[in-house]
């Protein structure tokens, strides 16, 4: 799927600006996939890559399209709305390239939007991106060195999101119920896994809550992929916020 999305895709030399050496095209679609599911990265983007190779190597066809489609729709409604450029960050010196960090923060928010929603306000969306390129310096933070630390991943994507949100009026998540089912607890908890705010291990499930990381309050569902779990006292601390 990978590959004929690369060889079929003729938008991806356009906004990548780089040529697919060892296979590097297939591996940013991996990693919007790997990245969309959790929003968290809590191991290696190698590690994290192959473990979602390993749970979805026997999806069906319908799946498969479903994932093709979801893909080629995401980086053509980023092209129509952020030009050829989407992909640079911005820097004083003029120095142009393909970064993986906007990349990311970009993609996975742009993603679970209705492609209308998004290009009904595209003037709006392109001028605000281009604004906290430029001037916010956490997400330039987020979007240079040390960009694949856990606190990172998650920062640069829901500052794009926080910001589409304003512009759009929307989460891009239906609405559902407020409370998660004890199923996505027991889902989400497993042996060393870590708090989605402080970064420290749970080490018992009765000591974490489930928490919606874009925030209901905010347009967040109340699903499994936008769950994460945190210590009681964090997700006090945490509240409405997005990061």
């Amino acid at each position: 799927m990978l590959k004929e999305i690369v060889l079929k895709n003729s938008q991806l030399i356009e906004l990548f600006h780089d040529k697919d050496n060892r296979s590097i095209y297939e591996e940013r679609i991996l990693r919007f996939f790997v990245l969309r599911e959790s929003m968290i990265l809590d191991d290696t983007y190698v590690n994290a890559m192959n473990k979602y190779m390993s749970i979805h190597q026997n999806d069906n066809d319908s799946e498969i399209q479903k994932a093709k489609l979801l893909f080629n729709s995401t980086i053509d409604t980023v092209k129509m709305i952020l030009g050829n450029t989407a992909f640079f960050a911005y820097e004083e010196k003029g120095r142009k390239k393909f970064n993986g960090a906007v990349y990311d923060s970009i993609m996975i928010p742009f993603s679970f939007y209705e492609k209308c929603d998004l290009i009904n306000h595209a003037d709006a969306i392109r001028s605000a991106i281009e604004k906290v390129k430029m001037f916010d310096e956490n997400y330039k933070n987020n979007v240079y060195a040390g960009t694949n630390s856990r606190k990172k991943v998650f920062g640069r994507i829901s500052r794009i999101w926080s910001l589409l949100i304003t512009v759009v009026g929307k989460s891009g998540m239906e609405k559902g119920n407020r409370f998660f089912t004890d199923n996505v607890r027991n889902q989400l908890f497993y042996k060393g896994c870590k708090c989605g705010y402080c970064g420290n291990e749970i080490l018992n499930m009765n000591d974490c809550e489930i928490d919606h990381v874009i925030p209901f309050s905010k347009g967040g569902s109340t699903d499994l992929k936008n769950a994460q779990l945190l210590h009681r006292y964090c997700n006090q601390i945490k509240g409405n916020d997005l990061q």
